[in-house]
């Protein structure tokens, strides 16, 4: 099995509210972890904001090789609340490719009031090759009570892990794959 290096999102990840939630600052989510955050500010019971941070170009970290399987997906998450954990219900974490959800469950994120916290989230089984290219990390955060709270995105990077294939040089473009023999 081999690995990429750690893959940064880039570009302003895209974000959602209900009720009276907020976000401010969704660029700082992207590139690696300098403790700018992006903030989702609820102040009431149930509310859910949401983060989704893509533009990993993890297909172009393979290079030239298409995998015989992706065999793991890798997310060191950098998420933190402010005040105390117990004004959250959840914090969860689900791999992406594009709007669409990879697996069938999102992942537990713990609850941490440490800013610097981070927490790697292995996911098995549900990226393929043809996932990298949309691939991206999904952070949902849900307001547990009518304290005021922020939870707090600083970066989501992730790893690679694949089997690689027995032919090198192959390439994928346009629905063809081109394979560069010798």
């Amino acid at each position: 099995m081999v690995a990429t290096a750690t893959l940064w999102a880039s570009g302003t990840p895209a974000t959602t509210a209900s009720g009276a939630g907020t976000w401010a600052g969704a660029a700082n989510a992207a590139g690696a972890n300098d403790g700018v955050y992006a903030g989702f500010t609820s102040v009431t019971t149930a509310e859910v904001g949401t983060i989704l941070c893509t533009g990993y170009a993890a297909d172009a970290a393979l290079g030239m090789e298409i995998p015989t399987s992706v065999d793991s997906v890798v997310a060191t998450v950098y998420v933190h609340v402010t005040g105390a954990t117990g004004r959250w219900t959840s914090v969860t974490a689900r791999l992406m490719d594009g709007a669409t959800a990879l697996g069938a469950t999102e992942t537990t994120v713990t609850l941490s009031t440490t800013a610097t916290f981070s927490q790697a989230l292995t996911f098995t089984g549900v990226a393929a090759w043809a996932n990298l290219a949309g691939l991206g990390v999904r952070i949902t955060g849900t307001k547990a009570n009518t304290t005021s709270s922020v939870m707090d995105v600083d970066a989501i990077g992730v790893v690679v892990n694949y089997t690689p294939s027995a032919v090198t040089g192959n390439t994928y473009s346009g629905g063809s794959y081109l394979i560069q023999i010798g």
